[in-house]
Formats: structure tokens, C-alpha cells, sequence
């Protein structure tokens, strides 16, 4: 086929198709602005997040421990231990390299507490030998620290030890000077092993304390401290110091055999000193030589016991024991409360303890839980001595959900609540407006998942025709001849229009529409003609009373019923008057 020629658009008409494909890529850039605007930012965000080395390096500081804490949850906290160990490992040496006195000064605060314990375990441990002895031992003197242990109220084996222990070398501490690590830690025997490294980085603490404090001149150190009984002598080396802890007061030949064994270790490890990196272990050889410096000497005792003192301290001993067993009979009165206590729903315990002749008991309690004081009172405890202290919570125990619900909900009388596996259920009679306000309100109970109301029945409709039939038992009376609602019935008008409002609010609920027919009657004096008329005039009357009271007018409807209605038989004028009334039906939208 014959290729056809390209056609020619004139030169005024090729301006406005130019300018016409201008404004069409405009629109359409416009459009795709619109369209793809939120999309293209996100996407400019996200290369930014993913090329910047510091905005992801955020985004991990964020949730790295997060990450950790799951990490641990999750099974993994031996491979999460291995993998920061190292690192954790090499920070630490590095810090103690450049500068021991930063961890020195972090761990000071903890140093003195923990020698402390270890003192007074390592002493209530040795004095038991002392304590069994004394038992036995009727002197005067042991009579005479009887006395003294109810009047301080320390341990009979304290008060021993303090009369007869006149001194023993415990614990050694061979400290590197430089670095302030641990090289050598002996303890004697049935003492209580602290961390030596602790110790060791409290007693540098303490030196530069002191240097620092009161500008000691260069060289010159700390060489002793006294802790009530237990004293802490350190000798100085050239590059290492020898601290012994020693309870009481040692004669001046343990210094001169601790200047001794400080003297044999820079002889054998002089160079491992000086070019110490850190490895203690080569120093471990000098154990069995430090222990040498181990001594201890008790005064010696003396004299028999005489039958008088036996007596007395027999005595003593029967008084103690039934004080003890008074004693030990309260506390476990106290300890069973505090067990029935924490059985309770909705009380957590978090502290209970016995000072100044009071248990002081701290914890959590839910309001609606048991009142402890009425446990106190059942196990025959005296509520003077119990001092409580509670912080409210909610708990989630079933028994305190239920309470908690029937407390916010307050079904009617007809309807029960039941808890199970979270679900809250309601079963019996009430209100459809009740079944609808559990149906909201119940899921935001504390402990409560989920709500129930398949086993409720709703009492409106009875409810309904109860009000229904005690509107259409109502009789209002008039006097002979008289169409005008008698002014001596205001408040029976009022409770009446009460009435009617509730009966059309509930027919509304039940989805249905009422309205109310007021019926004139009268009695069979007169004509049918006269009687009819006076009917029609009573029950307009009353019509205008009650649109008056907020009624409705469309709502009320009047009919004259004459005598062709009556309501007693006319055997006399008791009977008669009840047909000169008006009576009210109530015709239901559904029904008609």
C-alpha cells in the first residue's frame, strides 16, 4: 500500500495543540501528586532510613534492650552471656588498667557492710563451741554472763567470745599496689569466705580516701583501721601490701611475722610483681606460707562450779525456757495468721516482721477483700499489736471479680451473676434498659473478658401488664350531675399521668406504640340522651387534666359510655356512686 502523507496541521492550530498537551501534562503531574504524594514521601523516608549510618543506628538504640530483654525470655540468655562476655570482660580490665581506683570508688559503698557480715557470721560460728561449753558451766562468772546477755540482749556465745577471746588473725590479703587486684586471699578455718576482690578494691578506696583527704606527704599510707573488735593491719612492699584482718588486740610479733611473709613473697615473685598484668595465679603457692600467720589465744578459765550457783542457774535456765516457749508460742499464732493472710483473695503480703514488741505487716489489698482485722479477731490475736499498712489494688481472684461486678452492675433482685473462665454471665429476670447497660458496662470490670446475657429473661413485658392493669383498674368518681374532675384529686391525677407516661415508655422499649381511652360513665338516674352527654363531658375533663400534666393530647382519646357501661350494680347509693366516674383503657398499636 501507497504510504499516505503525513498531515499538515496549520501553523495556529499547532500552537493551541501544543499548548493543550502543556496543560494535559500538567493535569496529570497534578494528578499523580495526588494520587502517589503520601506514597513517594514514605518511600524518600525509607532510603533515608536505610542509606543514613546514624538514623539506623538509632532506630537499634531504640529496641536493642527490648531485643535483649526477649533475647533473655526466650531461652537464650546462656548464648546472650557468651556473646557480651567477652566484651563486658575486656571493658572491665581495660577500666582497672587505666585507672582501678573508678571501680575501686563503685564498689566502695558495699565494701563495709559485706566485711561486717562476714565478721559477725564467722563469730556466731565459732562461738557455738563456746556456748555449748557454758551451758554446762555453773561459775560465778558464767552466772555473771548470763546476766549480761538478757541485759544487752546479744547471744550468750557473743558475750563468751567478747570476755574470752583475746585475739585471731582471720583473713590475709595480698593487694597488688599499682593496680589494686587481689594477688593471694587465705581465710582461716570456719570463716566466711566474702569476695576478696571486693575487699580489695575497698581497702584502696580507703588509702586514697585518706592521701587524698588530708594531703599525706608522698609515701606514706594507711596502715591500720579499727571496726569495733576487728582491726585491719596492712604492711607496706614495693609493689605489693599484706592486709590481715584480726579480731581483738594481736601483740606486736604478728606484725613482725606478716612483715615477714610480705618480705618472702617479694622474694620468690619480685618480678612477677613488678610486670603484673593482671594473672594472679603464679601467686597461689604463698597460700600454705600465709596461713601460717593464723593465731588465735583465749583466756584461760578456771574455778569449779559451786552447788549454790548450780541451783541459781538452773533456775535461770527454767525461767528462759518457759519465756522461750510463751514466745514461740506467739510467733507461731502470729506466723498461722500471717499464712491465713496470705491464702486471703485480693491480699498480697510483701513484708511481715516483728519490731519493738509489734508485727508490722505491708503489702497490697484489693477493697472488697476480708478486713485482716477480722482474722485477728478469729484466731484470738490482739489487734493492738498488729500494725498495718496497705496499698489498694484491683485483683483478678474469681470470688473478688464477681463481688467487683455485682458492686458496678447491680442486677435487679430477679437476676444472678456467675464468673467462669472470664466470661461473665447473667441468669434470670431483668429489664431489657439493664440487660442493655450490663451488655456495655460489663466487659470494662476489672478481670471480666467477655459478657453473657443468653440465660436473662426480660421483665418488660410482665412488668408492662402489671402497670397496664393497674391503669385500667383506676376509677376516678364525680359527684351527681357534675362533669368537672373534683379539685380534691390533684395528687391521684398526678401519680395517674406518672402512670401513663411510664406505661407508654415501656410499650416504646417493648416496640410498640399506646394510647389511652378515657371512658365517661354515669348512673341510671336521668335520660339514655342526658346520661350519654355527661359521660362525653366527664371524660373530656379528665383528657384535659392529663394532656395539662404532660400527656400527649394525640395519646388520649375520650368516649362517653353513659349507662350502657356500668361498673357495680345500682342496689343503692354506695354502689351507684362508683358509676358516676370515668375508667382508662390502654389500647395497644399492635393489637388493633
Amino acid at each position: 500500500m501507497a504510504e499516505q502523507p503525513a498531515r499538515q496541521v496549520p501553523s495556529g492550530k499547532e500552537e493551541d495543540a501544543v499548548e493543550i498537551d502543556a496543560r494535559a501534562l500538567a493535569e496529570l503531574h497534578e494528578l499523580r501528586e495526588l494520587l502517589f504524594h503520601a506514597e513517594r514521601s514514605e518511600l524518600i523516608a525509607l532510603r533515608e532510613r536505610l542509606h543514613n549510618p546514624r538514623l539506623r543506628a538509632k532506630d537499634v538504640s531504640e529496641i536493642l534492650a527490648e531485643a535483649i530483654r526477649l533475647r533473655r525470655g526466650k531461652g537464650g540468655r546462656q548464648a546472650l552471656s557468651e556473646a557480651l562476655a567477652p566484651s563486658v570482660e575486656e571493658a572491665l580490665r581495660e577500666s582497672v588498667r587505666k585507672d582501678p581506683r573508678i571501680l575501686a570508688d563503685a564498689l566502695f559503698p558495699s565494701m563495709g557492710p559485706a566485711i561486717r557480715r562476714a565478721i559477725g557470721e564467722y563469730i556466731r560460728s565459732m562461738t557455738q563451741s563456746f556456748d555449748l561449753a557454758m551451758e554446762h558451766s555453773f561459775s560465778l562468772q558464767g552466772l555473771k554472763w548470763r546476766f549480761e546477755s538478757i541485759r544487752t540482749g546479744r547471744k550468750f556465745a557473743d558475750v563468751v567470745m567478747l570476755h574470752s577471746l583475746l585475739f585471731r588473725v582471720e583473713q590475709l590479703f595480698l593487694i597488688h599496689k599499682k593496680t589494686g587486684l587481689m594477688l593471694v586471699h587465705v581465710v582461716a578455718p570456719f570463716v566466711p569466705v566474702q569476695d576478696p576482690d571486693m575487699v580489695s578494691a575497698m581497702l584502696t578506696a580507703i588509702q586514697d580516701f585518706v592521701r587524698d583527704s588530708f594531703k599525706a606527704p608522698a609515701g606514706e599510707t594507711l596502715e591500720s583501721m579499727q571496726v569495733g573488735e576487728l582491726q585491719v593491719r596492712v604492711e607496706q612492699g614495693p609493689y605489693a601490701s599484706l592486709a590481715a584482718v584480726i579480731r581483738g588486740q594481736a601483740p606486736p610479733e604478728i606484725r613482725l611475722r606478716m612483715q615477714e611473709k610480705l618480705e618472702e613473697a617479694h622474694q620468690l615473685f619480685g618480678q612477677q610483681l613488678e610486670d603484673f598484668q593482671g594473672d594472679a595465679a603464679p601467686f597461689q603457692e604463698l597460700v600454705p606460707s600465709f596461713s601460717e600467720c593464723f593465731a588465735a589465744h583465749y583466756k584461760e578459765s578456771g574455778g569449779k562450779p559451786k552447788p549454790f550457783f548450780q541451783i541459781a542457774t538452773a533456775m535461770l535456765l527454767l525461767v528462759g525456757l518457759l519465756w522461750a516457749t510463751l514466745a514461740w508460742r506467739e510467733n507461731r499464732k502470729w506466723n498461722r495468721f500471717a499464712t491465713e493472710l496470705r491464702a486471703q483473695p485480693g491480699i498480697l503480703i510483701t513484708s511481715f516482721a516483728k519490731s519493738g514488741g509489734r508485727f508490722h505487716i505491708r503489702g497490697l489489698r484489693d477493697p472488697l477483700a476480708m478486713d485482716p482485722e477480722v482474722l485477728l479477731l478469729k484466731d484470738n490475736l490482739d489487734t493492738n499489736l498488729a500494725d498495718f499498712e496497705w496499698r489498694q489494688y484491683q485483683a483478678l481472684d474469681p470470688v473478688l471479680v464477681l463481688k467487683r461486678a455485682n458492686a458496678i452492675l447491680e442486677p435487679p433482685a430477679a437476676a444472678t451473676l456467675a464468673l467462669q473462665n472470664g466470661v461473665l454471665y447473667a441468669r434470670g429476670e431483668a429489664p431489657r434498659r439493664w440487660q442493655e447497660t450490663f451488655r456495655e458496662r460489663a466487659p470494662f470490670v476489672a478481670g471480666v473478658k467477655a459478657a453473657d446475657i443468653s440465660g436473662l429473661t426480660n421483665t418488660d413485658h410482665s412488668e408492662f401488664s402489671v402497670l397496664k392493669k393497674s391503669l385500667e383498674t383506676t376509677t376516678i368518681l364525680f359527684p351527681v350531675g357534675v362533669a368537672e374532675v373534683p379539685a380534691d384529686r390533684k395528687v391521684e391525677l398526678d401519680k395517674l399521668a406518672k402512670d401513663i407516661r411510664e406505661v407508654i415508655a415501656r410499650a416504646k422499649a417493648l416496640g410498640d406504640t399506646v394510647s389511652i381511652e378515657v371512658v365517661g360513665h354515669a348512673d341510671d338516674t336521668g335520660t339514655d340522651a342526658h346520661n350519654i352527654q355527661l359521660s362525653d363531658r366527664r371524660a373530656r375533663a379528665m383528657r384535659a387534666e392529663l394532656v395539662r400534666r404532660g400527656i400527649a393530647r394525640n395519646l388520649v382519646r375520650t368516649r362517653g359510655a353513659g349507662y350502657n357501661e356500668p361498673l357495680r350494680n345500682e342496689d343503692s347509693e354506695d354502689e351507684r356512686k362508683f358509676n358516676r366516674s370515668i375508667t382508662l383503657r390502654v389500647i395497644s398499636a399492635k393489637t388493633q
